[in-house]
């Protein structure tokens, strides 16, 4: 029964952090955005209801992005937004111009 508790610990312990569906480097980078505009927006001295429009909107993206996150971090996909970086990056058709793949099959 130890054993187990241990081993299970162990497997845990090497997991990467994630922060709403997003690793931390992500996250990182989402919040500094977010406080970015915010500031922008402070020291432009911008009508107050301006800020106010912009954190609502932040939030409301920020929570429906993440809810995306979280349910596909459920489903078992933890790595979604590099699997659609890699889908959007990968041809869907590879042409060989060269006719490499002709030669090395023969």
């Amino acid at each position: 029964m130890e054993q187990a508790k241990t081993l299970n610990t162990l497997r845990k312990m090497n997991r990467p952090i994630k922060f709403f569906g997003l690793s931390s480097m992500q996250f990182l980078a989402v919040s500094g955005i977010g406080a970015l505009i915010i500031v922008i927006i402070v020291f432009q001295n911008l009508h107050p209801f301006i800020l106010l429009f912009a954190i609502i909107g932040m939030f409301s993206l920020f929570s429906f992005a993440f809810a995306k996150l979280n349910r596909e971090h459920k489903k078992g996909n933890p790595d979604y937004i590099t699997g659609r970086q890699i889908m959007q990056t990968t041809p869907k058709k590879i042409i060989d111009k060269t006719r490499y793949f002709k030669i090395v099959k023969k």
